[in-house]
């Protein structure tokens, strides 16, 4: 951890916990690094929240970089109203035609940080997936472009300048955790409705800690994640009393609850007030791990993920062999898969001989990209 991102870490941690900074803590600092790292983890409004906290900056930094802080601040703000008010609209046009949801991650968790500091990129829900055709019909209606329908466990809508939509049939993509798509196939009979409304579903308050937690421990398994999914695990637990018990059961069902209880340790660890960051109680490995979140950023990276597959299978194969196997894996599909990534194939099984040309033509189009980065990747390992 370098100066840059352990200061980021402390204004970050003084935001939270709605602390004023300590200025002499930062006389020092580069604060245009520090803004690039915040970013970097979606959490530069939280942290100019701190920063536009301290009085006596002169020295600290320019009136032209104060300036720079407090418009990241307002921004953020106004966006998260605009971005309120649209996902509104989407909750509104979802209950009229009677079609179940159930609102996720951002859309609930802005609530427990101070009003617009909790950036998203995006609107997640979850939606009734038979009613697949009338959510895009409603989507488009309200003025969204079709970004990605029927081709993953959800659905993609833009609306300019910059509502990002994402309708989920499922919470998660079945590839490699199958226990979550068992865990929360009936996520809606086990959810209660929202008062006053007929068709928004809501999670208990376990139900949702537990939803964060699988949802970072997916990333954290994979691609990565950062700091802002700490900082919701931390001010989350910090709001609400939750059932340890409940919790336990859950996170073994689901074979989270080493990730789990690593990720929550260290969330508590780092954004308590009483620990300091020069010496933080972690063992080496736990050090690790929390460079590798400070590495990640807010989604992560294909590295990563990449990184992942290979050494589990190195520990018992060449290198040669892990890149086999590692082919061979991306290109198999279960049933399952199918029925979520490719729904048309799933439904027309006469269709399945053509289904790797559909996957090609997708590789070479929609994630071009990414495919080029994977195939360097594997040709330097």
């Amino acid at each position: 951890m370098n100066a840059t991102q352990k200061l980021t870490i402390y204004l970050l941690r003084c935001a939270l916990n709605k602390k004023i900074p300590d200025a002499k803590k930062l006389e020092n600092a580069d604060f245009d690094a520090i803004m690039s790292f915040a970013e970097h983890h979606s959490i530069s409004a939280l942290v100019s929240r701190a920063v536009s906290s301290i009085s006596e900056y002169e020295g600290l930094m320019t009136d032209e970089q104060m300036k720079k802080w407090k418009r990241a601040k307002n921004n953020a703000v106004r966006h998260f109203m605009l971005q309120k008010q649209e996902a509104q609209n989407v909750f509104d046009a979802l209950e009229e035609a009677k079609i179940a949801y159930l609102p996720l991650k951002g859309c609930i968790l802005s609530k427990y940080y101070e009003f617009g500091l909790r950036e998203m990129s995006d609107v997640d829900i979850l939606f009734d997936k038979t009613r697949q055709e009338d959510s895009r019909d409603i989507m488009v209606k309200l003025g969204y472009e079709i970004t990605e329908f029927g081709e993953d466990y959800h659905d993609a809508y833009f609306k300019p300048p910059m509502y990002n939509v994402e309708l989920h049939r499922y919470l998660f993509a079945p590839e490699k955790y199958p226990a979550y798509i068992e865990y929360y196939s009936d996520i809606f009979e086990r959810s209660q409705k929202r008062k006053g409304r007929e068709y928004e579903y809501v999670l208990d308050t376990d139900e949702f800690y537990i939803f964060v937690m699988t949802h970072a421990v997916k990333h954290f398994d994979g691609p990565g994640t950062g700091l802002r999914s700490l900082a919701d695990l931390y001010i989350y637990e910090k709001r609400e009393k939750l059932d340890e018990d409940r919790l336990r059961d859950v996170f073994e069902r689901l074979g989270t609850t080493k990730s789990a209880s690593l990720l929550r340790r260290l969330a508590n660890t780092v954004f308590d007030e009483e620990n300091d960051l020069d010496a933080l109680p972690l063992s080496e490995e736990e050090f690790k791990k929390l460079d590798f979140i400070i590495e990640s950023g807010t989604h992560g990276s294909d590295d990563h993920r990449l990184d992942k597959k290979i050494k589990e299978v190195e520990e018992s194969d060449d290198v040669r062999k892990a890149k086999l196997k590692y082919v061979r894996g991306r290109m198999k599909l279960t049933p399952r898969q199918i029925e979520i990534t490719y729904p048309f194939f799933y439904k027309h099984k006469w269709a399945r001989p053509f289904l790797i040309f559909g996957r090609i033509h997708r590789g070479l189009t929609v994630n071009r990209k990414k495919l080029h980065r994977e195939m360097d990747m594997l040709k330097k390992k």
